[in-house]
């Protein structure tokens, strides 16, 4: 069940991020600036690595997450004494120990287990530990440790959720801007009016945005016929600071749906214009 949830997380993932950076690639950018050759390279480079990265952590945390979970309502703590060290190998310049270790179990049995963890400062031969195991089979048993047990599967769970929903939104607000960019298109069937906004802010768009590629949109509100108050962002504006070259006193052109008020789309490039020729004169 693990591995299919994980197929399918995979599976969103690359889909979002291919056709958000795709779109990307393919959205008119404005003539402040246009995007690089390295910024496409390192575009690609970001799907190859996001939609595989993220879900694979997902994966793999996800899985030991349910696995300890299942474990804790079935398996039974008890202590047990410390046998003997063996060596694990080295890690960032120190040496690791898996910890062999005899107990009890419920039948008055002795049993002999190893850890699964490693660790760099074990408990010494002889001394008295905290394990659980399993009833059914007292062959398996590891470290009782909450911090091994859930702290790193939680932190690969979470660090695998943030890589994926950096690409849902990544995803979600490319889509949204190649669906406004149709009313740039004349159509009878998509009847539009040219109106005025009024520029509120430009922000930088993380989501968008690559290492050393940033992306900026213009938020800008707007009122339909019947007076009421819309916003709308722009699509992204690359390598020039709109905070540079924009000017609130202007009005922001936009291209409004007629049928969907709601639907504006930002004429980026008229503004820019418009705000170069204020800073010339």
């Amino acid at each position: 069940m693990v591995k299919i949830a994980g197929l399918i997380f995979a599976a969103l993932a690359a889909l979002f991020w291919v056709r958000a950076r795709l779109a990307i690639l393919k959205t008119p950018l404005t003539k402040a600036q246009s995007i690089p050759t390295g910024v496409k390279r390192a575009t690609f480079i970001s799907i190859a690595i996001l939609s595989i990265l993220g879900p694979a952590i997902l994966i793999y945390g996800g899985r030991d997450l349910l696995i300890e979970l299942q474990r804790a309502q079935t398996w039974l703590p008890t202590t047990a004494t410390v046998a003997h060290l063996e060596d694990a190998g080295i890690h960032k310049g120190r040496t690791q120990y898996r910890v062999a270790f005899t107990f009890t179990d419920q039948n008055g049995e002795t049993r002999s287990a190893l850890s699964t963890d490693r660790l760099t400062s074990p408990p010494p031969p002889g001394s008295t530990i905290a394990i659980h195991y399993n009833p059914e089979n007292s062959e398996e048993a590891n470290l009782n440790s909450p911090f091994y047990r859930f702290g790193m599967p939680s932190l690969f769970t979470l660090l695998g959720l943030v890589l994926f929903g950096f690409a849902v939104m990544a995803g979600r607000e490319v889509l949204r801007i190649n669906a406004l960019k149709t009313l740039a298109s004349s159509s009878p069937l998509k009847p539009t009016r040219l109106i005025e906004g009024h520029l509120i802010k430009s922000k930088k768009n993380i989501f968008l945005s690559l290492k050393h590629q940033s992306c900026w949109q213009l938020h800008v509100e707007y009122h339909d016929q019947a007076g009421r108050l819309f916003t709308t962002v722009s699509e992204p504006i690359w390598d020039r600071n709109p905070s540079e070259w924009s000017n609130r006193d202007i009005p922001v052109p936009l291209i409004l749906d007629s049928s969907t008020p709601a639907r504006a789309w930002v004429q980026v490039q008229e503004y820019f214009r418009t705000c170069q020729q204020q800073l010339r004169s």
